[in-house]
């Protein structure tokens, strides 16, 4: 599973040598045959005899025809223990010559074909275990369903999924779940139907200057010449006798230079910060985002000949790389493998978050994408999170890439729906708020394995591995993973620029005429404003994307995919309308332009209102006044339900100053009435009476004579919005 050591396959590689090993301890230990029973020290003397005589496990066919069934079976048994799956398969095969019947040791044989990818093998297997089992074993018939399916034989495999889903109805969908057998009919579906993404992609598969019979997998794009990628530089048939002094051969990092599309010229030279470790697997690594640290994996078989792999980290400091570090406990876990890091951003330019894989307890299904988040300020790392279920399956994902300039995660998952095996899927988003899963599609994706996608910062080409039909091989078609080049024939980015202005939402309602010059409305730019970009779509809550600070005249540009939908939000208090959409849904151009976005804003002042008048002395509102009111505020109540008003009712000197405050107080309480009689909530509204204390201008003038003017401007009614 794991790209770190998957392929390589160290113990595989070791086979029947680090089995001799074992026994051999055991005869040293054991000399003195007296003391053993005849049957003991006949199996140590078979098993001793057979590994001093192998070099390899094809040597030792001849002596597979004269062990006694039980040592095939014990052989095999212990074969699968140590990762050596070939051994296993001749003794299986050995024994099911002479037990064709016999129904687990068919189906064991078909996990190990399986297993090894040699699908063919599998599929035949699979059928026979499947009617050999008398109670109809359904995950025979559902893995048999899946190498036809891998194979290519998608009508056969449509049917014998459809039989399957017959059976499990009976049995409430045990032991296969309803979802992963729809997922797999829905990717049967997905094969055989058109797929536009095939017009946009030129594959190249890479020539034998980095591509050989042994695995090639974690390309990591340095620049536009430079490549640095995985290899275990073994291929698979080749078997290493540590007996003889033959050194293991672990998986490491070489770097490849560009001499023109197709042809590379392998370097066994590093960069900084790669290193190879002498005996342990590397094979995966990243950057942060800014390139300061850099962190991978290494990979070592622990007592229980399980490979488990570490997440480490070498930063930049004073112009040099330093020493690498394991990351402590809260993210490696001892029993359990974290490999295969990227590196993405978030809402917060201070973290990092550091996304990686593991099969440990607490996940959805087997090997799960987890994330850690790193803070720049503090230089501390949080516990390791799950990414959740919009990312991960009940099967297994894997080889995440995060492309920081879409702020979308590339990783494959077998257990969503697709073409065959790991498919490569992309979602946009951070941490846990993920959008639904889009599959790739063809030529990326192929009937077999296919991951450790990586891009270009400019999004117009990368590279990928697979193990499908064509990848160079030794033991049988697909054993084995290349590293492919893939270029887009167009950019599926769109370079979008827009300038937002504010214009409060009065300017909707009330006419500029109807206000005193001082608080006639004006617009207003948001330079300084943080923007926010979102992903929409249907059933899903928005995904953020990205920010941007808006500049002078409200200038913001965002970088955009074709055929989604967005939103962008404007982070300012006094807008009541933070937030637009926009499409590129058939938009094919590589820039989108609107010259500029009005956003309705809460004024920041209280605006006066000539037109709501009162007779003399008279607290109830004139017809003239309701008019007035049943034109304006009630349908920018209506409208914007998010706000509140406050009505603030002044009146000139005339009269006592008790006299006026209690006189303005049932004016503005009046509107309010007004305005809930109309069916407006009166818990958004709120009428205070100021009385003569606030006047604007002077009642009467310098030489004490009456000022008409002047009262005119202090009988008034003002207008204050808020947000709830």
């Amino acid at each position: 599973m794991d790209t770190d050591n998957t392929g390589l396959n160290s113990k595989k590689n070791i086979s029947v040598f680090s089995f001799c090993s074992i026994i051999k301890k055991w005869w040293d230990s054991f000399s003195a045959l007296f003391l053993l029973k005849k049957s003991v020290a006949f199996f140590f003397i078979l098993a001793f005899t057979v590994c001093l005589n192998s070099s390899k496990i094809k040597a030792q066919s001849h002596e597979l025809k004269n062990m006694k069934n039980w040592q095939l079976k014990g052989f095999g048994k212990d074969a699968i223990r140590i990762g050596d799956k070939y051994s296993a398969i001749k003794f299986y095969n050995e024994f099911l010559k002479r037990k064709p019947d016999n129904f687990r040791y068919t189906y064991l044989l078909a996990q190990l074909y399986k297993n090894d990818r040699d699908y063919v093998n599998a599929k035949n297997s699979f059928y026979n275990a499947y009617t050999l089992s008398k109670k109809k074993n359904i995950s025979a018939l559902f893995n048999y369903a899946l190498m036809l399916k891998t194979i290519g034989e998608y009508d056969e495999a449509f049917l014998q999924l459809k039989n399957c889903e017959k059976e499990l109805r009976k049995k409430g969908f045990r032991p296969i779940n309803k979802e992963r057998l729809v997922n797999e009919m829905k990717g049967i579906q997905l094969s055989l139907a058109k797929n536009d993404s095939i017009e946009n992609y030129k594959i190249i598969h890479l020539d034998s200057s980095i591509n050989k019979s042994s695995i090639e997998f974690s390309p990591i794009i340095i620049d536009d010449s430079t490549l640095v990628y995985g290899s275990s530089d073994v291929t698979p048939s080749e078997y290493i006798n540590l007996q003889n002094g033959d050194k293991q051969k672990y998986r490491k990092f070489f770097q490849a230079k560009r001499n023109n599309t197709v042809s590379w010229s392998k370097n066994y030279s590093l960069p900084e910060p790669f290193k190879n470790s002498e005996n342990e697997n590397t094979g995966s690594a990243c950057f942060s985002p800014e390139k300061s640290r850099y962190y991978f994996t290494r990979c070592k078989e622990n007592q229980v000949y399980k490979i488990i792999c570490n997440l480490f980290v070498r930063e930049f400091s004073n112009g040099i790389w330093g020493q690498a570090l394991q990351l402590d406990n809260r993210i490696n876990h001892p029993d359990y493998t974290s490999s295969q890091p990227t590196a993405g951003k978030c809402y917060d330019d201070n973290l990092d978050i550091i996304y990686f894989v593991s099969d440990r307890p607490g996940g959805i299904g087997g090997y799960d994408i987890w994330y850690t988040v790193y803070n720049k300020k503090t230089k501390s790392y949080t516990k390791a999170l799950n990414a959740g279920v919009f990312i991960n399956t009940p099967e297994n994902e894997k080889t995440p890439f995060y492309d920081l300039k879409n702020h979308a995660m590339y990783y494959s998952s077998d257990g969503n729906f697709g073409y065959g095996g790991f498919d490569i899927f992309r979602s946009f988003g951070d941490m846990l708020n993920w959008s639904l899963p889009e599959n790739m599609g063809r030529p990326l994706n192929s009937s077999f394995d296919d991951f450790c996608f990586t891009v270009s910062e400019n999004n117009l080409s990368g590279f990928f591995t697979s193990n499908r039909t064509g990848s160079i091989y030794t033991t049988h078609a697909n054993c084995c993973d290349d590293i492919y080049f893939f270029n887009k024939q167009k950019s599926e980015n769109i370079l979008f620029s827009t300038k937002i202005n504010l214009n409060d939402i009065t300017e909707e309602f009330i006419k500029n005429s109807d206000l005193i010059p001082d608080t006639a409305i004006q617009t207003l730019w948001l330079e300084g404003t943080v923007a926010s970009l979102y992903l929409t779509e249907p059933n899903n809550n928005p995904v953020f994307l990205a920010k941007d600070t808006l500049e002078k005249e409200g200038g913001v540009t965002f970088n955009l995919m074709r055929n989604k939908n967005y939103k962008i939000v404007i982070d300012d208090k006094r807008l009541i309308e933070n937030e637009f959409s926009i499409s590129t849904i058939g938009n094919n151009s590589v820039t989108m332009k609107i010259d500029r976005i009005q956003i309705k804003s809460i004024p920041e002042k209280a605006i006066i209102l000539t037109n709501i008048l009162y007779d003399f002395d008279v607290a109830t509102l004139c017809d003239s006044a309701k008019q007035y009111i049943d034109t304006t505020l009630i349908p920018m109540l209506q409208k914007y339900i998010d706000i509140n008003i406050e009505i603030y009712s002044h009146t000139d000197s005339k009269g006592g100053e008790s006299y006026n405050e209690i006189l303005s107080q049932k004016r503005a309480e009046n509107v309010i009435l007004y305005l809930t009689e109309r069916g407006i909530e009166e818990s958004r509204m709120k009428g205070i009476g100021i009385g003569q204390k606030l006047p604007v201008a002077l009642n009467t003038n310098v030489d004490g004579s009456d000022n008409p003017d002047g009262r005119r401007l202090n009988r008034r009614t003002e207008l204050k919005i808020d947000k709830k």
